[in-house]
């Protein structure tokens, strides 16, 4: 689950710059439904490209790494009987 660790990480920075509660595992199934929103919103073709600002390069390494994210997002969910997030990959 190293994919979605490294979001995880990433997302509960931005939480603490926001003062937000960060996410903790074991992750609830609202945690599960907040971060199935978040890779939703980061696979955009908008959020991938960055508005068209970044290389097909590092589109590209974005998109694996979300994809990653996002599959053991839903492995994650299934191993704790949660129902299974719907990303859009």
């Amino acid at each position: 689950m190293q994919a979605l660790n490294q979001f995880v990480r990433a997302e509960n920075a931005v939480r603490q710059a926001m003062q937000q509660k960060p996410y903790t595992y074991p992750l609830t199934q609202d945690d599960v439904s907040a971060l199935t929103d978040r890779l939703n919103s980061e696979l955009s073709p908008e959020n991938i490209y960055c508005d068209g600002e970044c290389s097909d390069h590092e589109a590209e390494q974005k998109y694996v790494l979300f994809g990653q994210a996002a599959s053991e997002l839903i492995r994650y969910a299934s191993n704790h009987n949660y129902p299974t997030p719907l990303i859009h990959i």
